[in-house]
Order: C-alpha cells, then structure tokens, then sequence
C-alpha cells in the first residue's frame, strides 16, 4: 500500500509526495528520479507563466516559441542583447568587483603606511 510523507527536498516547500516503496521493485533511485522529474516540470510550469508575455506578445497559443522563450530567453545576441564582454569589451560585474576590492585595499594600505 502506498503512503505519503511530506518532503522537504529539493525545493524548500513542504510538499506532499508519495512514501518510497521498498520492496516490489520500487527503490530511493527511483523515488528521487520521480522527485526530480517533478521538480523539472514545475519549474518549466513556473517559466511558462512567467514568460507568457516575454516578446511583447502572447506566447500561450504558440507552444513552440513559448518553449524557445523559456530555454532561451534572449532572442539574438546583437550588441543590445548579447554579452557586453564580446561586443563593447566591457569588464564582468566579477571583474569590476575585484578592481574596486583592489583599488580599496590598496587605498587602505597607503593611509596605514602615511600615518
């Protein structure tokens, strides 16, 4: 007979799932197979709402752009759209991070040597 437990995994949520069935050729792999396919399809579910109106029109009855939208949001790679890195050689926000770290620490260090 099968049960359910509530389930913590995965998702942050108290969700009702089904209990892992040991025996009878039901194993924990094939319970978290099921928990992540789950997993997969709501987040899918989420995107497609979120993105129903991604480019400025309605993707609800156009399944195939509405899925272009959701695994690939942005729509070419021009210099407006695209990696501002390749096109207009700009610095990562990582590397503008570093920088300021840097030019901070080394700020830091002339006033301890000046003092």
């Amino acid at each position: 007979m099968l049960g359910f437990v509530l389930v913590y995994r995965f998702t942050g949520y108290l969700m009702l799932g089904p209990a892992p069935v040991v025996g009878a050729g039901g194993t924990q792999e094939s319970w978290m197979k099921n928990m992540q396919r789950a997993l997969r399809r709501h987040h899918v579910a989420r995107l497609k709402a979120k993105r129903r109106f991604h480019w400025r029109m309605d993707l609800r009855h156009e399944p195939r752009r509405l899925g272009i939208a959701i695994h690939t949001p942005c729509p070419c790679s021009c210099w407006m759209c695209g990696n501002p890195r390749r096109h207009l050689n700009e610095p990562t926000w990582q590397e503008r991070r570093f920088e300021a770290h840097a030019d901070l620490t080394t700020d830091l260090q002339c006033r301890d040597t000046a003092g």
